[in-house]
């Protein structure tokens, strides 16, 4: 898509990721979601009212002891790059590209491996990345164990290369991570798998001369830092390689970390659907 060139010497960046279900209108119906093409509409309109300047409410690494008032937003700031998950529409998220591509350049989605192995040649991943700057390299790795209704999805970890400039790259990821694993293990070998796509794209995409200055991986993980359920996954390796700044400790967050989990019942509440009053109940602890 054609833009301006993007911005040099650059060097605090801003990742927003968003599980956006645009897709089919029976999975929206399902969801007690609108029209995908209605809210595609809505959420590029916002994302295009973003401030003029980067994220600045954590400094210069300091997390502990940050307001919760400075933590959640009520609008974006000048955002670099989006990751999306439940993109399955080919058209929706051409749409979504065309709405915002003349912020966000470089795109990549319709990102899949169709085969009966993995999908049954069904739907795709759903994921897409766009950013402000180049993307060079990108790859996709599926997750190999599923159970039911997964063998229908290409769930799995996308990476990308982004030039930044004056020889710097970053390593941007975007995953959806499998949900409702029941009894066997999913997750944690997904997270096995992360960790490894993760190593071997470093290794064949950051060549001699130039400096990786960030690894990022973004996304729906479906798993948290606090339910007893999801302890052995909290535990992982790839959170001691990969940072989370609202995870304290393995089992405690963050004082301004926010965890939501709306329901389908209460999307259509006002105070749900006005930025500014859903953020008064994120910060409010009782609310």
């Amino acid at each position: 898509l054609g833009s301006p060139a993007p911005p040099t010497g650059q060097k605090v960046f801003t990742v927003v990721t968003s599980n956006a279900l645009l897709g089919p209108e029976m999975a929206n119906k399902f969801n007690n979601l609108g029209s995908s093409l209605t809210r595609l509409e809505g959420m590029a309109a916002r994302i295009l009212e973003q401030g003029a300047d980067s994220l600045h409410n954590v400094r210069e690494g300091r997390v502990e002891g940050v307001a919760r008032e400075l933590a959640v937003l009520s609008s974006f700031p000048r955002l670099d790059f989006l990751c999306f998950q439940e993109v399955f529409d080919r058209p929706t998220a051409l749409r979504l590209a065309r709405a915002l591509g003349g912020e966000f350049p470089y795109w990549v989605v319709d990102v899949a491996a169709h085969s009966l192995a993995t999908n049954l040649c069904l739907l795709g991943s759903g994921l897409v990345v766009a950013s402000r700057f180049p993307i060079t390299r990108a790859a996709f790795t599926p997750w190999r164990a599923k159970r039911a209704w997964h063998w229908g999805l290409s769930q799995g970890l996308l990476l990308c290369r982004v030039e930044l400039g004056q020889g710097r790259v970053g390593i941007l990821g975007n995953l959806h991570m499998v949900a409702y694993q029941g009894k066997q293990p999913l997750v944690r070998g997904a997270l096995d798998q992360v960790q490894e796509a993760l190593d071997t794209f470093r290794k064949e995409q950051v060549g001699e001369g130039e400096r990786l200055e960030w690894e990022v991986v973004a996304g729906d993980w479906n798993v948290d830092n606090q339910s007893p359920g999801d302890r052995e996954c909290a535990e992982h390796e790839v959170f001691r390689q990969l940072r989370d700044p609202g995870v304290a400790e393995v089992g405690r967050e963050q004082g301004w970390a926010v965890g939501t989990e709306l329901r389908q019942a209460t999307l259509h509440m006002p105070e749900m659907r006005e930025p500014d009053s859903f953020r008064d109940i994120l910060v409010d602890n009782v609310r």
